[in-house]
């Protein structure tokens, strides 16, 4: 890595935190009214932390809300940083996610979609999109 931190992810279950030095390179609709999603009943969390502990009964949706969502492409150039992506949007646990502008929020990665580039400079070289629901904006 070169040393450059332009996005973080914090696990809180693990409390696992990575630094990735390259940002995605087009926000493909983060943050605006087209994106949100109504769910019509709640959604109820029956998912299992990583130490095997039941998660059950956490409310993640409410009847009716609009849940916001968030959606970003990028490119990634080596083992590592696909390695990297793959781990953390693969966790169907609430984490956190902190931008290039430094906006922490709690979100829910439902979406992980790479595609491979090929290259004779970098043979893991990956598109991707990923995206999914934010769950609020952590202010610190």
């Amino acid at each position: 890595m070169s040393g450059r931190v332009a996005w973080k992810f914090y696990d809180p279950e693990t409390l696992e935190e990575i630094g990735l030095e390259v940002n995605p390179y087009e926000d493909a609709g983060s943050h605006t009214l087209a994106h949100r999603q109504a769910y019509a009943q709640a959604e109820v969390a029956p998912y299992r932390s990583p130490f095997g502990e039941d998660k059950l009964g956490t409310l993640v949706l409410s009847p009716g809300y609009e849940q916001e969502r968030f959606k970003y492409n990028g490119r990634v150039y080596t083992e590592a940083q696909y390695a990297i992506m793959e781990n953390w949007c693969n966790r169907r646990y609430p984490i956190h996610m902190t931008d290039d502008l430094g906006r922490t929020f709690r979100v829910l990665i439902d979406e992980w979609l790479p595609a491979r580039v090929r290259s004779r400079q970098s043979r893991y070289k990956h598109t991707y999109t990923f995206g999914g629901i934010i769950l609020e904006e952590i202010f610190t």
